[in-house]
């Protein structure tokens, strides 16, 4: 069986894909073996948003004054395609080895999601979570603690993060209406983010 997670970034992907096992991997690790095996070329045109980071020296404070949350959350989108390839392999071989595993990120689309479940059927667990209320996001992110953490490392300006929110609000309709196109559950991670996680964590394990 394969569970794949998927939301933009800071819904609680990563954590309840700890919560649920130790056998999981993230598409960000998927997608840095992809950008460092891709000819020069392809870089720019394949991974928009590293173009956009390397612009804007690594600082979320330049990168949202700079940029619009439109052209942010399109950069997402179009870099996300570039692991899709690899991630079907990767679920084809999990399942061809009989192993039960779970894929993280905000790379997973719904429409591969529904391509891999038209493909596998019962063997694909997917589910997208959503996060829409900006006060929240950001008081959970400062909260948030771990060894490396892009939300405040790369932010030092307040009204940053609020940038950051509203990118994560407006790929969450995104993820919500693509989910909704192809009959995929959504979670909304809004309000209490503890008992929210416990949901999808039972969901995941029914």
């Amino acid at each position: 069986m394969i569970y794949i997670i998927s939301g933009p970034p800071r819904c609680g992907k990563t954590t309840i894909a700890n919560k649920l096992s130790k056998s999981w991997i993230s598409a960000d690790t998927i997608e840095s073996i992809i950008h460092s095996n891709t000819s020069k070329k392809d870089l720019n045109r394949l991974f928009p948003k590293n173009v956009i980071r390397k612009k804007t020296k690594q600082s979320n404070d330049i990168m949202y004054n700079s940029y619009s949350t439109k052209e942010i959350v399109n950069a997402y989108k179009k870099q996300s395609k570039a692991s899709w390839k690899a991630i079907e392999t990767m679920v084809a071989c999990e399942l061809n080895n009989g192993h039960n595993y779970i894929i993280e990120g905000h790379q997973i689309h719904p429409k591969l999601m529904n391509s891999l479940v038209k493909k596998y059927k019962k063997n694909i667990i997917p589910l997208v979570l959503t996060r829409f209320d900006k006060d929240g996001i950001v008081e959970g992110c400062q909260k948030h603690k771990a060894k490396y953490d892009w939300f405040i490392q790369k932010t030092k300006k307040k009204e940053t993060f609020y940038k950051i929110a509203e990118m994560i609000k407006v790929y969450s309709e995104f993820f919500e209406k693509e989910a909704e196109k192809y009959g995929i559950k959504v979670i909304n991670m809004d309000g209490n983010f503890n008992q929210q996680i416990q949901e999808a964590v039972k969901y995941i394990q029914k």
